[in-house]
């Protein structure tokens, strides 16, 4: 009874043998065919996104500008809403510049930052501009060029930024326009910088994207109810704004040339502006103290010293102020500075080498900025290299 027990056992061991080799041969075939199929081209499979273009426009209004070029490709309709996304609204950097594609850059969602290559070669193919407003920052270009941007790209309008320069007393030395804008147009104000400039009732709304006020003196208007203004930007001494603007709603503010000393209105001011979220200062004679007057809900923080460049422990203990939340910071200096800081361009400066850059980002390393994950120092980019969220390493990008 033994030995046949044990032929019944070996029998059966055989047979479970031979399943289990079937199941590997088969497993290989299958694996041999599916190798096989790599070589072969892949027949492109008609789009299966049908959700409707309305739809899809509205989740395209919400996605950065490199999250939308992937949309560029599923199907005719599909692309012919994402362009229109992608060219409502363009932002042309200065010669020799790189648009900022980095998340942090919140402007992304409504702005398309593009080189000058790039914009000419898209003007040059689109019989029908879809756009809203084309901004052209520094352009080396002559007027009659302009001239057939602006016929090419109409109805929209286009934007020509220079820059000024401002002296070391705060004065500024040339300011061609100052504008207010709101969702339909670009209304012009006045100017001249020497002149009182004067918002009319006529001309303000009770929502402007944009309004640019030069000082030193300006007219405060009489309105029915103060303004709300998404992006501000004030270019010298400008007293009363709060009688005039909801502080609270301003998300963007650049301030410069009023930083003369620390009794200025626009620092007096300074906690009103509680939901601000982008910062731009630029002036001299102002210190760490001045940096950090503002609520610390800003994810963006530009510092543009006129004469000299501070310190890298002036530079950190004022930006320690936003440390929670801040995810760019730039830091420069220079007597040039842009006329329209709206979109946000990286201001264009030349890297210096007296700079000790090392040493500013040491500073900055020893500070917890949790979510900061942009330096630009003097034109020179880098990124924080985190691990465990601990802030490892600096690359230069």
């Amino acid at each position: 009874m033994t030995a046949e027990r044990d032929v019944t056992m070996i029998a059966n061991s055989l047979e479970d043998l031979k399943l289990n080799l079937k199941v590997m041969l088969e497993r290989v075939e299958a694996l041999e065919s599916v190798l096989s199929m790599r070589t072969l081209p892949i027949p492109s499979a008609p789009c299966t996104l049908s959700l409707p273009l309305e739809i899809i426009g509205l989740i395209l209004e919400n996605l950065t500008q490199r999250d939308v070029y992937p949309f560029l490709s599923l199907s005719r309709g599909i692309n012919y809403v994402a362009r229109a996304r992608l060219l409502r609204q363009i932002c042309v950097v200065a010669e020799g510049q790189v648009p900022n594609l980095h998340e942090s850059n919140e402007d992304l969602k409504s702005w398309s930052m593009l080189t000058t290559h790039q914009f000419f070669m898209i003007v040059e193919s689109i019989k029908s501009w879809p756009g809203v407003t084309v901004v052209l920052h520094q352009p080396q270009f002559s007027q009659a060029l302009i001239n057939k941007i602006k016929d090419k790209v109409a109805p929209a309008e286009v934007i020509v930024v220079d820059s000024i320069s401002i002296r070391p007393n705060g004065m500024l030395e040339r300011l061609q326009t100052v504008k207010a804008s709101n969702e339909d147009a670009l209304r012009q104000l006045n100017s001249d910088v020497d002149t009182s400039i004067m918002l009319t009732p006529e001309v303000a709304t009770e929502h402007l994207s944009r309004l640019t006020l030069v000082g030193p003196s300006i007219e405060i208007p009489k309105l029915h109810s103060k303004l709300d203004v998404d992006c501000l930007e004030i270019f010298g001494e400008v007293n009363g704004i709060d009688q005039f603007l909801n502080l609270g709603a301003i998300s963007q503010l650049t301030v410069a040339s009023a930083c003369v000393k620390y009794n200025s209105t626009i620092y007096q001011l300074a906690p009103q502006f509680k939901n601000l979220r982008d910062l731009c200062l630029a002036g001299s004679f102002f210190g760490s103290q001045f940096i950090p007057a503002f609520p610390d809900t800003l994810r963006r923080l530009v510092v543009h010293w006129i004469t000299g460049f501070p310190t890298p422990w002036t530079i950190s203990s004022g930006a320690s102020h936003y440390k929670a939340e801040l995810a760019y910071l730039e830091i420069c200096s220079g007597t040039s500075f842009p006329t329209n800081t709206w979109p946000r361009p990286s201001l264009s400066v030349e890297p210096d080498p007296k700079v000790d850059t090392k040493e500013i980002l040491e500073e900055l390393k020893s500070v917890d900025f949790a979510q900061l994950a942009i330096v630009v120092i003097q034109g020179r980019r880098f990124l924080p290299r985190r691990v465990l969220g601990e802030w490892y390493e600096t690359i230069e990008v």
